[in-house]
């Protein structure tokens, strides 16, 4: 019976937000999101792929909606949703490439981006609100982004 390889993961897999005002990393699970606006958006940490993942093929990003420190799940007036960006580039400083974007069907719903061959060394993903119908950001839950095999269910 052939064997699966496993992947070990660690804390340089999960993609962070930093916030804006401050050099705070908001931690996985005790965030809050603070307007997610669908023009900007907000961009995770950037992740250096050779030292947190070399073999990362058959990898994909997820971006997986979370209750927030209060309980409450991805929302806002009009009822917004994630629209997800995977971008990568070759220097931490460059990363200007965007491979593909994932939309929400549904706010408690995952996203998924497999990791294309030809990503770069460096990746970030930029969370935007779809507007909510008209260009209301999301300002309740939280989003851990993190790499993981691909396929994974959440």
């Amino acid at each position: 019976m052939a064997q699966k390889a496993l992947m070990a993961y660690d804390q340089l897999d999960i993609l962070t937000f930093v916030q804006t005002t401050g050099s705070a990393v908001v931690e996985a699970f005790d965030a809050e999101v603070d307007d997610i606006a669908s023009t900007t958006g907000v961009d995770t940490n950037v992740l250096d792929l050779g030292s947190a993942s070399p073999n990362y093929q058959g990898q994909s990003v997820y971006i997986v909606p979370r209750p927030d420190a209060k309980g409450t799940t991805i929302g806002g007036t009009g009822d917004p949703k994630l629209v997800a960006t995977l971008l990568s580039g070759a220097a931490d400083n460059a990363v200007n490439v965007t491979h593909a974007i994932a939309y929400q069907a549904s706010q408690l719903e995952n996203l998924e981006i497999p990791l294309p061959e030809g990503v770069g060394r460096y990746i970030m993903v930029n969370i935007l609100s779809n507007g909510g119908g008209s260009s209301n950001a999301i300002n309740k839950g939280a989003v851990q982004v993190f790499i993981g095999p691909s396929g994974k269910k959440g």
